[in-house]
């Protein structure tokens, strides 16, 4: 059992490499339990399975539907047309979140410098994760979700059984006492669904195997909590001009 972070109450361990850990260790020439357990695992993992929730998404028939109904259609856009701007608007989210710092301005500076070299247009895109932020960090604030202690990014990695690997990131997990909240940011455009109600379907049809993976891995890694809500976070109607964008969520049950 292999997590990026220092044991707390739950179980949970708080942000450390586990390269700085090794090279410490090393240095000191100690044999450790630690050591032995991560020699017996790099061992163990070859040949077999591996489940990334990331990659275990549906393909959505819905979408599929709809799309075919609408291809003829002006489906223009005020987003930013960019292969990267899921990983960025990410970046953003948990550079925003850490140390519950709260600063959209340095985080969406931050998150864009990092990918300076390969944005075309920088303002556009910084228009686009910007308004992003302010709304998600107005949702987190209105829901007191920066009193719970939060993991952003939270990468896990264990043996599920003798044959599968499980590893993944959860986007951010949000802990108050016995409750954890898993949040899942999507940037899914799909412009062709105008019917909220069906894009929400979409989202349950593609997304839902992928979170329920997420809250299975809480659960076999011992995660000191009574109750898991699943939280898709997606934004929709966009008006940059105006830096307007409509935050919304989804509740996977």
């Amino acid at each position: 059992l292999f997590f990026e972070y220092e044991s707390d109450i739950y179980g949970i361990k708080s942000l450390r490499s586990l390269e700085a850990e090794e090279t410490e260790m090393l240095e000191n020439k100690e044999c450790t339990d630690y050591q032995v357990k991560r020699l017996d695992f790099d061992n163990a993992h070859k040949g077999l399975s591996y489940i990334s929730p990331s990659k275990l998404e549906n393909k959505s028939k819905i979408r599929y539907q709809e799309f075919l109904k609408h291809q003829d259609e002006d489906l223009s856009t005020p987003r930013p047309q960019s292969a990267i701007v899921g990983t960025i608007m990410h970046k953003a989210f948990e550079l925003m979140v850490k140390d519950n710092n709260h600063n959209v301005d340095e985080a969406v500076n931050k998150a864009l410098e990092l990918y300076a070299s390969i944005i075309e247009d920088y303002d556009s895109l910084f228009r686009f994760i910007y308004t992003c932020a302010v709304a998600l960090n107005k949702y987190y604030l209105d829901n007191n979700i920066y009193k719970y202690d939060l993991y952003s990014e939270l990468n896990y990695s264990y043996l599920k059984d003798k044959d599968t690997i499980s590893n993944g990131s959860i986007d951010l997990l949000a802990i108050s006492g016995k409750d954890a909240i898993i949040f899942d940011y999507k940037s899914d455009e799909a412009v062709y669904i105008s019917d909220e109600e069906v894009f929400k379907a979409s989202l349950i049809e593609k997304y839902k195997v992928q979170l329920d993976e997420y809250e299975n891995a809480l659960k076999d890694l011992g995660i000191d909590v009574d109750n898991i809500k699943k939280v898709i976070i997606y934004f929709r109607n966009y008006d940059l001009e105006k830096s307007y964008i409509e935050l919304k969520t989804l509740i996977i049950e």
